[in-house]
């Protein structure tokens, strides 16, 4: 996760189920003794010369620049001295030369756990900073608690908390498999703050739920077990009102990966539950956080919708405009629009002919009303009809098919604002030219496609932030081209879009889906036929799957004329079948 701090930025993709920013370390915990940025205190306990220690509250801020690492000098002193020395240069918020002051002890058996103590705090306040060493100077944090806690056991209780978000720190500034590293030590370490103390309070269940949520977000291997664990962990907290926001927001986000990785059945119940939450919780938000939440809650009630049929998912859907049309009408950004623009189009797919057209036809009424409120993001609002056109579109006969994706693109010419970047308005022509694509024939349909790819691509390769929606959108221009022209160069980079869309999304309706197009283009018809019913399973659309599926187990089929038939194919059969007449 990029940022503890960083919120959720709905972008061109965040109105389809994807892995989303939450604020994975909590910072309300009842007896948190970890210092954060805006509250520098932290807890020292200072061994008085003789016997009995006593608490001190150290207030750490101004840090002064940072020391030399050959600085330390050989000294006589006492260790309870130099501990009173570094104490005093702590709460003066010099970290530096608190670490100067016990440096010379740290070789020496005298150094005691309260002494590594106070080094780890002050560690902290550097590594704190994010400097080009925070990485180093946080592993010498983990390393003087540890020692303090096998130095001194009782200091496990204070200690281990703080090693756990110290491993949480950690995972900030690495990537990869380091990341899921420094979560697996955050995750072990709370797990020995829970276990030695007598009573574990919300803050650290929500600390813990957090990073589990974070854990299994990384790579989509245990994300269920993982998720499971963290929405059990949340079904029992008792939430602080100084940070119900926070758990509200975490619980659902929980909730609605769950629903990704898991039957239909059971999706459906995560789904309706992380509704219910955010509704429960949206009357009581600040003004400020409303559009956001509001993307929120138009994203799940999507997912939600997308698996009911017929009149059960129209029924939904009117439902929702009900609640929700004059909070979008009043939106000052163009993240609402965007979201209900998506949820229309959806709608609109219910739906045929005159019908389809006039429910997207609905609208151009918020765009209205968004330019009366925003007058000063015309950019932004360009982007969002650039958007809706092209979506629109998908409902008109070929001939105003081509027009609308033409104008749809001239109005990204001018739809550059902070609300839509660069990275934005590239994904946004790539799907334009790959929907050109499909409508063009020859040289020119596959010109639109490597255009397509070019620009998903290039956000692949600039702009993590919108990962997920780069890697769909170049997987589908590569499929289509593929479908005029294979090679072995192409079927390497499907087989890697496929993989890298998969660890982002784990085993999604339309990763599966995606991935069984790929393998049936690698002449594996067997694995193609599974994918297609998996993906069936995690909720995906039978109509869309069954070109994919037939073709599948035709050929599957014809490679086992010789051998007498297979019980999985006959399996397989069953189960397209049963797809097929739902």
């Amino acid at each position: 996760m990029p940022s503890l701090a960083e919120a959720h930025r709905p972008d061109m993709d965040t109105f389809e189920a994807s892995a989303l920013h939450v604020d994975a370390m909590p910072c309300c915990d009842s007896d948190d003794e970890f210092p954060s940025a805006s509250e520098p205190v932290v807890d020292i306990v200072l061994p008085a010369p003789g016997s009995t220690e006593s608490a001190t509250q150290v207030s750490v801020s101004g840090v002064s620049p940072e020391c030399e690492g050959n600085a330390a000098r050989a000294t006589a002193e006492s260790l309870h001295v130099s501990l009173a020395r570094a104490s005093l240069a702590l709460s003066k918020g010099d970290a530096e030369q608190a670490i100067l002051a016990l440096r010379p002890h740290m070789t020496l058996s005298s150094m005691s756990g309260g002494a590594w103590t106070v080094a780890g705090w002050a560690w902290w306040s550097i590594a704190r900073r994010r400097g080009p060493d925070a990485l180093e100077v946080a592993d010498l944090v983990v390393a003087a608690f540890e020692r303090a806690i096998d130095m001194e056991p009782e200091r496990a209780r204070l200690l281990e908390r703080a090693v756990a978000k110290l491993h949480l720190f950690r995972a900030t500034l690495v990537e990869d498999d380091q990341r899921c590293d420094a979560l697996d030590s955050a995750l072990a370490a709370l797990g020995r703050a829970m276990r030695v103390r007598e009573k574990v309070d919300d803050g650290l269940r929500i600390t813990l739920a957090g990073t589990l949520y974070e854990r299994a977000m990384l790579v989509p291997e245990g994300r269920k077990a993982l998720l499971t664990q963290a929405a059990e962990v949340m079904d029992v907290l008792v939430v602080p009102a100084h940070c119900a926001e926070q758990w509200t927001w975490l619980h659902a986000h929980v909730l609605i990966a769950l629903a990704g990785v898991s039957d239909l059945h059971a999706a459906t119940r995560w789904e309706t539950m992380a509704c219910n939450i955010l509704w429960n919780y949206f009357p009581s938000l600040d003004a400020g956080r409303h559009e956001e939440w509001l993307c929120r809650i138009i994203e799940t009630e999507r997912a939600f919708a997308a698996r009911l049929q017929g009149a059960a998912r129209i029924t939904h859907l009117t439902g929702v405009k009900r609640r929700l049309h004059a909070a979008v009408e009043c939106s000052t950004t163009i993240h609402p629009l965007l979201a209900w623009i998506n949820l229309v189009h959806d709608w609109s797919k219910s739906l045929t002919g005159t019908s389809a057209r006039s429910k997207l036809a609905e609208v151009d009424t918020l765009f209205q009303c968004i330019r009366q409120l925003s007058p000063h993001e015309q950019g932004a609002i360009a982007f969002a009809q650039a958007y809706y056109l092209r979506l629109r579109a998908q409902q008109e006969l070929p001939a105003r098919h081509l027009s609308m994706l033409k104008e749809a693109e001239g109005l990204l010419d001018v739809a550059v604002s902070p609300a839509a970047g660069p990275d934005m308005i590239a994904l946004e022509r790539a799907e334009i030219s790959l929907a050109r694509g499909h409508l063009l024939d020859g040289r020119e349909a596959r010109d639109a496609f490597e255009r397509a790819a070019a620009f998903a691509d290039g956000v692949m390769d600039t702009n993590p932030g919108n990962a997920v929606m780069a890697a769909t959108c170049a997987l589908r221009a590569h499929l289509a081209l593929a479908a005029t022209a294979n090679d072995a160069p192409r079927m390497r980079r499907l087989n890697e879009l496929s993989a890298h869309l998969r660890g982002l999304k784990g085993d999604a309706g339309d990763t599966l889906q995606y991935a069984a197009q790929v393998a049936l283009l690698d002449n594996a018809p067997q694995r193609a036929a599974e994918l297609c019913h998996a993906a069936w399973c995690a909720g995906t659309n039978a109509k869309e799957l069954l070109p994919c599926w037939k073709q599948a187990l035709l050929l599957w089929e014809h490679e086992l004329k010789n051998t007498g038939g297979d019980p999985s194919w006959e399996r397989q059969h069953r189960y397209m079948r049963l797809a097929s007449s739902n």
